[in-house]
């Protein structure tokens, strides 16, 4: 039984990483449904057994056949929206299923707090340039519905007052200068967002850390220059004494007087 298959690109998104992992797997959901072939990555569009394995009839094998053949064929499509450094690993697994499972196994983190805090930097950000007012709204709205699917709405109170906690540090770290950014990105990369408090302490420990080694510097400034000044001052031809060359030097003179 042969079949059309379309070769063409899924999506114009490329899997770079966690940060574009959502709107990737988005865009290749809705490539592969609109082909018919979204139960192979799903799973319900599952594998044909023969009845007996090892002595599969005819038609059997030619239905074993069609659906590997097919289900390759998916891979490739996903695969081919991968970067090629990312796709390599992928390229061992079994099945289309298989593939997309470890994908968002390893770049689907709906909690990637730093993605969802640069999302809202930069919305909060967004100016009107030289854009017209049509490309201004693109740009918003881009942001936005990516936003919604890492934040889909919720009734649930708990999670409605998580969101509000975590929108407070997002603000807090955000007012934060250039030279925390080290520690800032600690914070956004961890597993479970601490408190709003924690997140406090966390930076007071390290402005004291600061300012304590502020103190120390000077002090070990001092002490290097005072020891500079109160070091003895040899004399020059006890200098030169103390140079096996420049000795040799000096009793050559001598013996020549």
């Amino acid at each position: 039984m042969s079949q059309q298959f379309d070769n063409s690109k899924l999506t114009s998104i490329t899997l770079n990483g966690s940060k574009n992992y959502i709107p990737w797997s988005r865009s290749v959901t809705i490539g592969i449904s609109g082909r018919g072939k979204l139960g192979f990555v799903t799973g319900t569009k599952k594998k044909p057994v023969a009845a007996k394995p090892l002595e599969p009839t005819a038609e059997e094998t030619e239905k074993i056949e069609e659906w590997q053949q097919t289900d390759h064929m998916v891979m490739s499509w996903i695969i081919n929206t991968m970067e090629s450094q990312i796709a390599q690993p992928f390229m061992y697994a079994d099945s289309s299923k298989e593939v997309w499972e470890k994908a968002k196994k390893r770049f689907g983190q709906q909690r990637n707090f730093a993605h969802i805090f640069n999302l809202k930097q930069e919305l909060a950000q967004i100016k009107q340039t030289t854009q017209t007012n049509s490309q201004l709204v693109t740009e918003i709205t881009t942001k936005w519905e990516e936003l919604k699917i890492y934040l889909p709405p919720t009734d649930d109170p708990d999670e409605i007052q998580k969101r509000a906690d975590q929108d407070l540090i997002f603000t807090y770290l955000g007012c934060l200068d250039s030279s925390y950014e080290a520690i800032r990105s600690q914070i956004l990369l961890t597993t479970e967002m601490p408190s709003f408090d924690e997140v406090v302490a966390t930076i007071d420990r390290e402005e004291s850390r600061r300012l304590l080694m502020n103190l120390q510097e000077p002090q070990a400034s001092e002490n290097k220059a005072f020891k500079a000044q109160t070091q003895p001052t040899q004399n020059p031809r006890t200098e030169m004494r103390g140079d096996p060359a420049l000795r040799g030097r000096e009793e050559t003179v001598g013996r020549s007087r």
